[in-house]
């Protein structure tokens, strides 16, 4: 009766299960119905997905003579690496766990190496450069002679890379590859070696072996199938070429002949691929395209051991493979439109990149947990899009720099002197321009030297170039 009295006319009471439904399980449908379904690829992510590299035989490719060239045997280089990559492959393909760490491991032979740590090299790629650090520490001279000798064998293959034409990397390349820097290490060495020749008065045949082993590296830097790692380790490789090509442009007496051509080459100005990162931003998308399709498979053992609920039915509506892939695209995309707009466009993105907090917490806003959440979560904690910016940097810095040196050359062909060197850059200011700024080379006229606007915080190569004494 009481109820009854207390009850206001026209009211009904609200059942728990209706309440129930309404705020529990009609939501929990229409978020399960909302996350059911995937989204469909574009059209450019699959063009991207389905490239396949350019038809190349072995014994031209300089990436299988390079993979091959820490790898112990009397075959040529490239097919070393051939079968090194097919047994990997293989391996691979057995799903065999752990995978070799090495490319030489997959194929059972051992690993050439050698402990640089025993000897401070001279050819490290820094601004002092090898020529002047041989001519100037009898330290550093007394410890790299044993190494030379030590390292004869490498060396004489690292001449061998000379031969191989073409760089085309087949792979789709994943975050469990076996990464060599071998060849780029006994490299560097091999610039010690030049620069110890040319003291020694075979100054032409080692300018001339300077432009053979700067084209090694510039055919990486021009392959379009090439993974971002390899691309870099060539940026890094020309670089130290191009220091010890300023370095002898400074210091011999005289400029001619074979020796002045192969200068010349060196610094003849990269184009196209040879700067661009598109390639190599290329493959990183497939890479992450095929990390992001292992995640949401849970019948995947590497996704079992890590998310052992990931054979559980809700699983699936967690994680997304296509809208994860967009989101890579989106930041390829971005990328690849502040690199078109030039590298002041790009030391502009980078001083912003640096400039905000690093990623903290999960990076996602509230609403996008709503759908995708594991795919979301795993793309915003890589972080992609600040790390591609910084490296359009690197690559700005390396056109930079290979600006400045054929600057230093034109100067020295011209006779420059302490008076005529401020006109001379003046007027050779659009054939020789900072490409981070858009404006002629910086001169020191106090210290005789040439700089550039260096973008990134860190200034490696950033020291300015001293111009020959006229």
């Amino acid at each position: 009766m009481a109820g009854h009295i207390l009850r206001v006319p026209g009211q009904t009471r609200r059942k728990p299960g209706v309440v129930f439904l309404c705020v529990f399980v009609l939501p929990l449908l229409a978020w399960g119905s909302y996350n059911w379904w995937d989204e469909p690829l574009t059209p450019t992510a699959q063009t991207l997905l389905d490239a396949k590299p350019e038809a190349v035989p072995d014994s031209e490719n300089l990436f299988l003579a390079i993979l091959g060239f820490s790898i112990s045997g009397e075959e040529p280089a490239h097919e070393r690496g051939a079968a090194a990559l097919d047994a990997y492959a293989g391996i691979v393909a057995k799903g065999g766990r752990p995978l070799p760490k090495t490319y030489a491991e997959a194929l059972d032979r051992p690993f050439a190496a050698f402990d640089e740590e025993k000897v401070v090299l001279c050819s490290t790629g820094t601004v002092e450069g090898a020529y002047h650090c041989l001519r100037n520490s009898r330290a550093q001279r007394e410890g790299f002679q044993p190494l030379v000798m030590r390292l004869s064998p490498l060396l004489l293959r690292y001449h061998e890379l000379e031969t191989y034409p073409r760089y085309v990397d087949p792979r789709v390349t994943t975050a469990d590859d076996p990464m060599d820097n071998l060849a780029f290490r006994v490299g560097l060495v091999n610039l010690s070696v030049l620069a110890l020749a040319a003291e020694e008065g075979s100054v032409e045949p080692a300018v001339v072996a300077l432009g053979r082993s700067a084209g090694v590296w510039r055919r990486v830097l021009a392959a379009r199938n090439v993974s971002l790692v390899d691309k870099l380790v060539a940026s890094r490789a020309y670089a130290a070429h191009l220091l010890f090509a300023s370095e002898l442009i400074r210091e011999l007496p005289t400029l001619e002949g074979p020796g002045l051509e192969s200068i010349e080459s060196i610094v003849r100005p990269l184009q196209g691929a040879e700067i661009s990162l598109a390639g190599p931003f290329a493959s990183e998308f497939r890479m992450q395209a095929a990390l992001w399709e292992r995640i949401s498979n849970p019948d995947d053992p590497v996704v079992r051991r890590d998310f052992p609920s990931a054979q559980s039915w809700w699983y699936r509506l967690l994680v997304k493979k296509n809208e994860t892939t967009l989101r890579s695209l989106a930041d390829l995309e971005a990328i690849l439109a502040i690199e078109k707009k030039g590298c002041v466009d790009v030391k502009a993105a980078v001083e912003k990149a640096e400039a905000l907090p690093p990623p903290s917490g999960s990076g996602l806003r509230w609403y996008e947990w709503g759908y995708n959440p594991i795919g979301r979560l795993m793309h915003a904690s890589a972080d992609s899009r600040r790390m591609y910016t910084q490296y359009l940097g690197r690559q700005c810095n390396l056109v930079a720099l290979q600006g400045m040196v054929g600057l230093q050359l034109e100067l020295r062909r011209n006779g420059a002197t302490t008076d005529s060197t401020p006109a001379q850059i003046k007027s050779l200011g659009e054939r020789f321009k900072d490409p981070n700024t858009g404006r002629p080379y910086a001169y020191d006229a106090k210290a005789q030297t040439l700089g550039f606007s260096f973008i990134g915080k860190n200034k490696e190569f950033s020291t300015p170039l001293p111009l020959r004494a006229p």
